[in-house]
């Protein structure tokens, strides 16, 4: 009788072992996979998301008063996931209105708070 508990306890001993096994190896494969897509993201897709981020901060800077258009290049170190902010290596900013340092502070202090990105990576020029 005493050896048929520790056999019964042997085996579900061997079963709670090879479970622990298959999840390490099921959960491993879900996280290799995971890591494989946001990796395998294209150029077409990098530049894609560049391209909404400067849409975006080019529609807000046309809202402020005295800017009567605003081009705008964000430049991104790379490609975020899903769940992540662009990581923004540097913008650089045309206006089209009268220059003056209150607007030009505004400008920087959009980018700034809007890409998350210090003011030393925005570069803001005016034209007539």
């Amino acid at each position: 009788m005493n050896k048929q508990i520790f056999n019964k306890k042997r085996s579900y001993l061997i079963i709670l072992l090879l479970a622990g096994i298959i999840l390490l190896f099921v959960s491993n494969g879900f996280l290799n996979t995971k890591e494989k897509d946001e990796t395998n993201n294209t150029p077409q897709e990098f530049e894609l998301c560049e391209k909404r981020c400067e849409e975006r901060v080019a529609s807000i800077l046309r809202q402020i008063i005295g800017i009567r258009d605003a081009s705008v290049m964000v430049t991104l170190d790379q490609i975020p996931s899903n769940k992540e902010r662009p990581h923004v290596r540097g913008v650089a900013v045309v206006c089209q209105g009268e220059e003056t340092p209150d607007l030009r502070l505004r400008v920087v202090l959009l980018i700034s708070s809007a890409l998350g990105v210090t003011s030393d990576k925005i570069y803001v020029t005016f034209t007539s």
